[in-house]
């Protein structure tokens, strides 16, 4: 059965489907004014203070450095078979192919570019933002309506389906509920035990209360740990986008006493494998009871990435 594919429109894919040459490049321009306007209305102050904003661009961008396709797309899948479960995950790609198949199936201008609305856009997202050094599971929110969508086109086919099967209604009802049950189950009840668990204590909370008794007010603190905030001018805080892009020896010489740092960013250097000196030395540091204190580790009741707090000088 051939499926009119959904009238959902990305602006100027939609207007490099109107037939007429000025009108689409009047659509065009009007969509990227459109676009640049409601930006700004939402983000004033890349105007109002544009040096800032641009200080932080850089700051952002230069984050952004280069990372194996495969090694992106394995935790921005996680990320979504964890939202969505598994079997959701195998129905939206499979929508992907799904849409595919109906573009194909009638290849007139008008068709493509429709299609072109819901597919090409997460493909590109996914692969641009899978290739680069800087995730966090908060960037694959635009990718949600589309994963949704094609969700549901795969959903409403397979039971427009079910529905012409020549079985008794138990059966095809039978089916139907356990597909939508399948696919509405696991994110459902992500929904409902997220707001249930938001506010319970984490590694982060522990690690505070240690900080705030254990290092004296007024001392330089390097932090590799975006969550954990501590409090200026209580403490001078550097914030590196790497903890190893300098040595241990390296932060005592600009006068830092302490550093926090934590098993979602050191990765690679908590591996006992060869590495670099500065590895080797912040994995000498970590083990090293008389300069750091017991490590804040994660529990059943406690989530959160194992932390460290050490010392950098000896009293």
């Amino acid at each position: 059965m051939r499926r009119k594919p959904p009238s959902v429109e990305r602006p100027l894919i939609a207007a490099a489907a109107t037939t007429q040459p000025r009108a689409a490049a009047r659509n065009a321009f009007a969509a990227t004014a459109a676009a640049g306007g409601a930006y700004l209305l939402g983000a004033p102050y890349t105007v109002l203070d544009m040096p800032a904003f641009l200080n932080s661009f850089a700051v952002l961008s230069s984050t952004f450095r280069p990372r194996p396709f495969a090694d992106g797309a394995r935790i921005y899948t996680a990320y979504l078979i964890g939202a969505s479960g598994w079997f959701g995950g195998v129905v939206a790609a499979a929508g992907v192919g799904w849409g595919v198949v109906c573009a194909l199936r009638d290849r007139s201008r008008g068709n493509l570019a429709k299609w072109a609305l819901l597919i090409v856009f997460p493909l590109v997202f996914f692969t641009f933002f899978s290739t680069k050094n800087l995730i966090f599971g908060r960037y694959l929110l635009p990718l949600l309506p589309f994963v949704c969508l094609l969700t549901a086109i795969v959903v409403v086919d397979f039971l427009t389906w079910v529905a012409q099967w020549p079985q008794p209604l138990w059966i095809r009802a039978a089916t139907a509920a356990a597909l939508l049950i399948a696919v509405l189950y696991p994110p459902a009840s992500q929904g409902i035990d997220w707001p249930r668990h938001y506010g319970a204590p984490t590694t982060q909370d522990i690690a505070y209360r240690l900080i705030r008794s254990y290092i004296p007010e007024g001392s330089a603190v390097v932090v590799e740990c975006p969550e954990l905030r501590l409090p200026r001018p209580a403490y001078r805080v550097l914030e590196p986008n790497h903890l190893t892009a300098r040595s241990p020896e390296e932060y005592v010489s600009t006068g830092v006493t302490f550093l926090v740092a934590s098993s979602d960013a050191l990765g690679s250097v908590l591996r006992p494998v060869a590495g670099s000196s500065t590895d080797q030395a912040y994995r000498e540091l970590l083990n090293d009871p008389q300069q750091c204190l017991p490590t804040v580790e994660p529990t059943a009741a406690i989530e959160g990435p194992r932390i460290w707090i050490c010392r950098l000088q000896t009293p």
